[in-house]
C-alpha cells in the first residue's frame, strides 16, 4: 500500500470510528495497525476497528466475536470479561485465567457471581440486572475496591470498569478488572501513616493551625487551649486575622504576602494573638506554605512563650541590678577619693577656726587663710566630682517611667564611656570618634544601658586577649536622614561563627560560671527593637568585633 493511500485509509477509517470527536489517540492506534489490514472491508481491518470500538466510551458499537481482536484483549495487563444480559460469561481473557486460577472453558457460560464472595452474590445480581436496563460507561476508580474470589477460594481486591458492546444484535457488557492488593496494601499503610500524623498533631503541645483564603480549615486542641475556645469548629472559618492582635496584623499581612509571593517560609516571629476573652497570649509562630487537600495554604505552628518571657524580664531586671551595683563598685574608689581630701580639707579649715575662737590664736596670718581658702576650693572641686558621677549612675538607673525624649547620642556614648572605664584608662585605649547626628527618641537610660552592655563585653573581649595595644573605637555617624549608627568596635579576639549564631540567644554567655548571666546582647536587642532600630554584628576569630546598632532619627526635643 502507497503513502497516499495509507494516509487516505487512516483519516476514512478514523472518521468512520470516531466522527468528529476530539479523541486524537485514535489516530495514533490507527496509524500504528494500518499496515497490518488488507482493506477496509478486510477481516483484519474489521478486527482492528472491533477493539477500538469496544474501548471508545462515546458509543456503543456492534461487534463479532472474531478470534482477531482477542489477541488484543489477551493483551491487556488487566482481565477482560464479556458478560451476556443473562450474566453468563461469554468471553474471559488470557488474564482472567491468570488472575482468576480458571481455565478459559470453565469460566465460558458460567454466572459472573462465580467470580464473587457467596455474600456479595444477590446483591451483584441485582445490580447487574439495574445495570443492564440502563448501561453506561463506568470507567475504573480509586474508589473502594470490590472483593474477588479465586478458583481456590482466595479473595482479593479489584477495581473493575465496564462498557457496554452489542454482540450479534446481543447487549453485553464488556468488564475490565484490576488486582488491587498491592495498591489497597499501599493506601492502607498511608492511612495508617496518615492517622499516626493526626494524633501526633492533636496531641502536639504546641499549637497547629492551617488557613486557606485567610481563614482557618483546622486547629489542633493545643490552639483551641491555647485562645480559650471550647471546640475547633469554634475557630473553624475564622479569618486568621482576627486573633491576631491589632499592633501585629500589619506585620502579619506583610509576612503572608511574601510567602504567598516567594514560596518560602520566614523567620520565627513573636506575635501576640488574640484569646476568645480579648486577653492577648505572646506565641513564637513558625510559619510556611504548604499544599493542604490540594491548595495552597499555609501552616503555622506557635509556642506559648508567654511565661519564657515573664521569666527573661525578672531575669534582665536582675541582670540590671548585678549591672547597677557592678558599677557602684567601680565607682565607689572615685567617689572615695575626693570625700577622703575633702574630709582632711574640711577637719584643717575647722580645726584652725576652733583655735582661733577658743582663744589658741588671736588672729589668723593671711598665710592661713589663703591655705584655708585652697583647702575649701579643692573640697568644692571633690565634691563636684562626686556630683558627676551619681549623676553618671542616676542616667543609667533612671528607667521606671519609661518616658522617651529627645536624646544626644554622643553625650550620652561619653557617660557611658566614663562609667564603664574609669579604671581602665591605663591599659585601654578608648578612642571616640564622634559625628554630627541628630538625635533618636529613647528613653535614656534604656539607651544607656544599651551602650554600657557594648563597652562591658568590649572591655571583658579585651581582658581575654594578649594583643597591645588594647583598644576600643566608638564611631557615630548618619546614615541618611532617617537613621543613626553606632558602631562599638574592639581589638579583641574575636567570636567564631557558633559562637555568633547563639550571641543573642537568652542566658548564653561565654564567661565563667557566675561572671555573667547571658543577658547584656538579649537586653541590648530587646531593646534597640523596641525603638524601631537593629543591631549587626561583625566578627571574626582573630580579628576583634564591632557591633553595630543602627537606631531611627526624630526631631530634637528638649531632653
Amino acid at each position: 500500500m502507497n503513502d497516499s493511500k495509507s494516509t487516505a485509509l487512516r483519516s476514512n477509517v478514523y472518521r468512520d470510528i470516531v466522527g468528529d470527536a476530539p479523541q486524537r489517540k485514535f489516530v495514533t492506534i490507527a496509524s500504528r495497525f494500518a499496515s497490518f489490514t488488507g482493506g477496509q472491508d478486510s477481516p483484519r481491518m474489521q478486527s482492528w476497528r472491533a477493539v477500538l470500538l469496544i474501548f471508545s466510551p462515546h458509543r456503543v458499537v456492534a461487534v463479532s466475536l472474531e478470534s482477531h481482536w482477542k489477541y488484543f484483549l489477551d493483551a491487556s495487563p488487566d482481565a477482560l470479561f464479556v458478560v451476556g444480559p443473562d450474566g453468563r460469561i461469554r468471553y474471559a481473557s488470557a488474564q482472567a485465567e491468570r488472575l482468576f486460577g480458571f481455565p478459559r472453558e470453565e469460566l465460558i457460560d458460567q454466572p459472573v457471581e462465580l467470580l464473587l464472595p457467596d455474600e456479595l452474590a444477590e446483591a451483584h445480581r441485582h445490580y447487574r440486572e439495574d445495570y443492564m436496563r440502563e448501561p453506561s460507561v463506568r470507567p475504573m476508580s480509586l474508589r473502594p475496591s470490590l472483593q474477588a474470589r479465586r478458583k481456590d477460594g482466595q479473595l482479593f481486591p479489584t477495581h473493575i470498569s465496564l462498557s457496554p458492546v452489542e454482540i450479534d444484535g446481543e447487549r453485553s457488557v464488556l468488564a475490565s478488572v484490576r488486582d488491587v492488593t498491592e495498591f489497597d496494601e499501599i493506601r492502607a499503610k498511608l492511612e495508617r501513616s496518615q492517622e499516626h500524623l493526626r494524633k501526633l498533631i492533636e496531641h502536639m503541645p504546641d499549637a497547629v493551625g492551617i488557613h486557606r483564603d485567610g481563614k482557618f480549615v483546622y486547629v489542633n486542641p493545643t490552639m483551641v487551649r491555647y485562645l480559650g475556645y471550647e471546640t475547633a469548629d469554634e475557630l473553624t472559618d475564622t479569618p486568621v486575622l482576627e486573633i491576631v492582635h491589632p499592633d501585629d496584623r500589619a506585620m502579619a499581612t506583610e509576612r503572608l504576602a511574601t510567602m504567598a509571593r516567594t514560596g518560602q517560609k520566614t523567620a520565627p516571629v513573636e506575635e501576640r494573638l488574640l484569646r476568645r476573652d480579648g486577653s492577648s497570649i505572646l506565641v513564637e509562630l513558625h510559619v510556611r506554605p504548604m499544599e493542604f487537600e490540594g491548595k495552597p495554604s499555609f501552616v503555622f505552628i506557635g509556642r506559648d512563650v508567654s511565661k519564657k518571657q515573664e521569666l527573661l524580664v525578672r531575669a534582665m531586671q536582675l541582670d540590671r541590678k548585678i549591672a547597677v551595683g557592678t558599677l557602684a563598685g567601680g565607682v565607689a574608689h572615685e567617689i572615695n577619693n575626693p570625700l577622703a581630701y575633702a574630709k582632711a580639707n574640711v577637719d584643717f579649715v575647722l580645726r584652725d577656726l576652733r583655735r582661733m575662737l577658743d582663744g589658741e590664736a588671736e588672729s589668723l596670718s593671711k598665710e592661713k587663710l589663703t591655705d584655708m581658702l585652697e583647702a575649701l576650693t579643692d573640697t568644692a572641686d571633690g565634691i563636684k566630682r562626686i556630683g558627676r558621677i551619681v549623676s553618671d549612675l542616676d542616667t543609667f538607673v533612671d528607667r521606671q517611667s519609661g518616658e522617651q525624649v529627645a536624646i544626644d547620642v554622643e553625650r550620652l556614648l561619653k557617660t557611658s564611656v566614663s562609667l564603664v572605664f574609669r579604671h581602665q584608662q591605663p591599659h585601654v585605649r578608648v578612642v571616640h570618634d564622634g559625628g554630627d547626628i541628630p538625635c533618636v527618641n529613647a528613653n535614656r537610660a534604656q539607651l544607656a544601658e544599651v551602650f554600657i552592655n557594648l563597652l562591658n563585653n568590649a572591655l571583658f573581649a579585651l581582658e581575654q586577649s594578649e594583643r597591645e595595644p588594647k583598644e576600643v573605637r566608638v564611631t557615630t555617624r548618619a546614615s541618611g536622614e532617617a537613621f543613626i549608627i553606632v558602631e562599638i568596635a574592639d581589638n579583641g579576639p574575636g567570636m567564631p561563627a557558633d559562637v555568633l549564631s547563639r550571641a543573642f540567644d537568652p542566658f548564653y554567655s561565654t564567661r565563667d560560671e557566675g561572671e555573667g548571666t547571658g543577658l547584656g546582647l538579649t537586653i541590648v536587642q530587646n531593646t534597640v527593637r523596641s525603638l524601631g532600630g537593629t543591631v549587626e554584628i561583625d566578627t571574626a576569630p582573630g580579628e576583634g568585633t564591632t557591633v553595630r546598632v543602627i537606631l531611627p532619627t526624630e526631631s530634637p526635643r528638649d531632653a
